[in-house]
């Protein structure tokens, strides 16, 4: 891994492991632990933030957010399959495009 990048691990959306997470500037990925469909993301913002956006979206069903279609019906996947893997930690400025 190059240098000024750190894997922070992976753990359940349901689990919250990712809340404890207070580091802005993230580039996280979204599994589904099911099928394994990737969803990339990065965020200036802290993690939490941007994580329970996804789940608030998920919940109330928004369409049109590939996050979205995944986890709800028709699909045969669900809000509990999702886990949140925090990949890479960005260490440049708040400036910094990810």
């Amino acid at each position: 891994m190059a240098p000024g990048y750190a894997c922070l691990g992976m753990g359940l959306a349901e689990e919250k492991l990712w809340e404890t997470c207070t580091s802005t500037n993230m580039v996280y990925t979204l599994v589904c632990g099911r099928c394994n469909s990737l969803y990339e993301g990065e965020t200036k913002r802290r993690l939490p933030d941007r994580v329970t956006e996804h789940l608030r979206s998920i919940k109330q069903n928004l369409q049109g957010y590939r996050v979205d279609t995944h986890f709800n019906p028709p699909s045969p996947y669900s809000i509990k399959d999702l886990a949140v893997n925090v990949a890479i930690l960005c260490r440049g400025s708040d400036n910094d495009r990810l």
